[in-house]
């Protein structure tokens, strides 16, 4: 687990990250080509008992597919419950994963996108509306992205983290009575 990325947002709700591989825990880690990140959410109820409120959410390096970009990191299996879906769970973890990489480098350009194949019929959402705060831009079908540049980090951080504050009073408010 590393501290840029977990956190107990309050006595009940807690982020970890894992990596696929065990000897890469350390946040550098992060910014090697091809290493896999996974982020767990979790909930304490009140039984004491703790509850995963994602199934999947995970980012991978692929910088080395990416030449244009110093660092270019793809999502995968970005999947909430159903009884956690619209609080922002998933945008949550969306903005804690990318954070800590854009403060960190903030002399290197990145890259993040996710290929959208969001089947949420029970919901009247279009898919790219899902994450279109975060990943504004649209290639094709299915893809999301974002270009963080050198010269718009600031702005892109002070942005981000507004967003993360709303996306945390969302999730907590929904979690305060459970």
């Amino acid at each position: 687990m590393i501290k840029e990325f977990n956190e107990r947002l309050n006595k009940n709700l807690k982020i970890e990250s894992i990596f696929e591989n065990p000897s890469s825990e350390n946040f550098e880690s992060v910014f090697n080509n091809g290493e896999l990140l996974e982020f767990i959410f979790t909930f304490k109820n009140s039984n004491n008992e703790e509850i995963e409120i994602n199934d999947g959410f995970g980012m991978r390096n692929l910088s080395s597919n990416f030449e244009n970009f110093d660092f270019a990191y793809g999502y995968k299996d970005v999947y909430v419950k159903d009884e956690y879906r619209g609080i922002g769970v998933m945008s949550l973890l969306m903005l804690k994963s990318i954070l800590p990489l854009i403060k960190a480098k903030k002399d290197k350009s990145f890259y993040f996108y996710l290929l959208n194949t969001s089947k949420i019929f029970e919901y009247e959402i279009e898919k790219f509306k899902l994450y279109d705060s975060i990943l504004k831009l649209r290639k094709g079908e299915n893809e999301q992205y974002r270009i963080f540049s050198i010269e718009d980090r600031e702005k892109d951080i002070e942005e981000l983290e507004k967003l993360l504050q709303e996306k945390e009073k969302s999730v907590n408010e929904f979690f305060k009575n459970k």
